[in-house]
């Protein structure tokens, strides 16, 4: 069987073997291959949509796009698109195939086309804290990184969250909480060594800093932009420095990425506009929250999403999480390579008993 559309730019839809193909892998591979050629930069958007069309899957009243960020699905009941993982079950795979072109076909809104940096991001989330025990370099850095975290006056740097204990100050909360944004989905079944460095710090004990709630961007910004709001610059960039070490730190992890790689590049691009941002803060940290989240490259952007649109971001984080567990319990996923300390998983099974159209 051979996946419907061909590119301008040489593209097909994986070709006709002996073997049948799953095609949802096919076509995955085939839109990343699309996006990422030359005649995709130069291609009107008109002649984009028509390739991407053309890779749509069907199967009885249902239909999946591999587009924008991932799969999206639609049934002919609901009328509606959603992001949506693939069926993992092999026989509703089995039964998917190239949509037949015609009116037949349900209308695809712009936005669910790829722009080229959505599909080349790399994990929708991730599970730093799994797997097996991070380098000694890293441990190494985000202790340096607490080192400088702890080089200030704690009466400069008071916050009062009942998380911590007394007198710590608010750059080993930057810190934490770098930390454990970085990590995605900050869950540890084990002692971790980088959880371990900031337990004399937190009011909860080690034994119980298994299931962890990262911090919204705002959050982290909020340390930065505190310290700008109160006119003091050098402690803002202190603060900025600390968070921009844990992040530089996990990014060579790359369990931590892609959150590893965002906060880097914004507390990086921070570092050298320190001033620009005292005069940004008089208007509040909400605008200074507004300058971060501009910061972030448009290849890191995956974890604003989480902040901007938390369903959408778990919906499709479902690839993800589903490869992470599978790991761990030692399944094999279709359509589906790498692991939790490997490279980045396709997006191309579902959860466990998931069938084509459930969504989270």
């Amino acid at each position: 069987m051979q996946a419907s559309g061909t590119g301008s730019g040489g593209h097909d839809g994986g070709g006709q073997t002996g073997e049948r193909r799953d095609l949802f892998t096919a076509v995955e591979e085939n839109v990343r291959e699309l996006v990422a050629s030359a005649w995709w930069v130069s291609a009107p958007p008109q002649q984009r949509a028509e390739q991407i069309v053309a890779r749509m899957l069907w199967g009885a009243g249902e239909w999946w796009l591999y587009g924008a960020w991932g799969r999206w699905y639609r049934c002919g009941l609901d009328g509606s698109w959603h992001p949506c993982p693939p069926p993992s079950d092999p026989a509703s795979r089995n039964a998917a195939m190239p949509a037949p072109r015609g009116a037949g076909n349900p209308p695809v809104p712009p936005q669910l086309f790829p722009t080229g940096p959505d599909l080349a991001a790399g994990r929708m989330v991730s599970a730093g804290f799994l797997g097996p025990v991070p380098d000694t370099a890293v441990v190494a850095r985000i202790s340096q990184a607490l080192t400088t975290a702890l080089a200030v006056d704690p009466a400069q740097f008071q916050q009062h969250d009942p998380m911590f204990q007394p007198g710590t100050p608010s750059t080993v909360a930057a810190a934490w909480g770098a930390l454990l944004w970085c990590a995605g989905a900050p869950v540890a079944l084990t002692e971790h060594p980088l959880i371990e460095s900031f337990v004399p710090f937190l009011t909860t004990p080690a034994d119980r800093l298994h299931w962890m709630m990262p911090p919204d961007f705002s959050t982290l910004a909020g340390y930065y932009a505190s310290r700008l709001v109160m006119g003091d610059g050098a402690g803002a960039a202190h603060v900025v420095r600390v968070m921009y070490e844990v992040a530089a730190g996990l990014a060579g992890d790359r369990r931590f990425r892609p959150g590893a790689d965002a906060l880097a590049a914004v507390t990086a691009a921070s570092l050298r506009l320190v001033p620009q941002d005292l005069a940004t803060a008089r208007y509040g940290q909400q605008a200074v929250l507004a300058e971060w989240r501009r910061r972030c490259p448009a290849e890191h952007a995956i974890p604003m999403m989480r902040d901007a649109a938390p369903g959408e971001h778990l919906r499709l984080a479902l690839y993800d999480l589903q490869q992470i567990v599978a790991d761990l319990a030692g399944d094999a996923l279709p359509g589906v390579a790498g692991g939790v300390g490997g490279p980045g998983a396709t997006q191309g099974a579902g959860p466990p008993g998931m069938t084509a159209g459930t969504s989270a």
